[in-house]
């Protein structure tokens, strides 16, 4: 499984946990373990963690790339 594959899949977890997980995950933001978990997943999920993170986050949008992208 390739990372965009994995991103994929984890989008869809996300997407299916109930709004009070969905709290959780962002209440890390910033915390000390939300930090940590940042270091040990690396920059190629960062993006992925701060929008889920995001305040306004109830749906997950996965940020498209490529040269088709406007």
């Amino acid at each position: 499984m390739g990372l965009d594959e994995y991103k994929n899949v984890v989008a869809k977890r996300y997407t299916a946990l109930s709004d009070d997980d969905k709290e959780i995950i962002r209440r890390f933001r910033g915390s000390e373990a939300g930090i940590v978990i940042g270091k040990v997943l690396g920059p190629e999920m960062q993006g992925m963690l701060s929008q889920l993170a995001a305040p306004n986050a109830s749906t997950f949008v996965r940020s498209r790339k490529g040269l088709g992208v406007r």
